[in-house]
């Protein structure tokens, strides 16, 4: 199933949740602090991706590439998979900066390697808290998967960054 809308409100996020519908919340808030304020309080189900470690392949010096230039899409499908998410999964992402900030970078990385069901919350964590959702502090856990790449073409690293279609990408070996 295709997610038709690439914004999801917080409603709706309840409705989710009360239907007990299969699908993957990522908090995705950036910061030197995001994973102690995860630990703090996230939305309930919630995993952690962090954007220095998962979501960038940082350089040790930022002139080669950026501040946070992508990772290689085979790097990126790892993570998914040993995050437990897989391609068939719906995916609602957040941050703690209204969905501006590393949630959208998420998003949009999901949708470049061809994951149809992947929607950013609208307003982020505040919109949840200001309807007073409650806050878990449990990390969670999540089996290992395989996230099996398919072609896009739209995926960039710095190095490819032409008009032009980009290589096809493979699966993990």
């Amino acid at each position: 199933m295709k997610v038709s809308f690439p914004l999801i409100r917080v409603e709706e996020l309840s409705q989710l949740y009360q239907d007990q519908k299969d699908f993957v919340l990522i908090d995705a808030s950036a910061g030197a602090q995001a994973f102690d304020q995860y630990r703090a309080g996230h939305l309930q189900g919630a995993l952690f991706m962090d954007l220095e470690t998962q979501l960038a392949a940082v350089p040790q010096n930022a002139a080669d590439g950026g501040r946070h230039p992508l990772p290689e899409p085979k790097i990126f499908a790892n993570i998914l998979s040993e995050s437990g998410i897989l391609p068939s999964h719906r995916i609602v992402v957040y941050d703690d900066k209204n969905g501006a900030n590393a949630a959208a970078r998420l998003w949009w990385m999901l949708k470049a390697i061809g994951h149809e069901q992947v929607q950013l919350l609208d307003g982020g964590l505040q919109a949840a808290k200001n309807l007073e959702y409650l806050l878990a502090t449990a990390c969670q856990l999540r089996y290992r998967h395989l996230y099996i790449l398919r072609e896009t073409g739209y995926y960039l690293s710095l190095p490819l960054l032409k008009c032009s279609k980009l290589p096809p990408m493979t699966a993990i070996p």
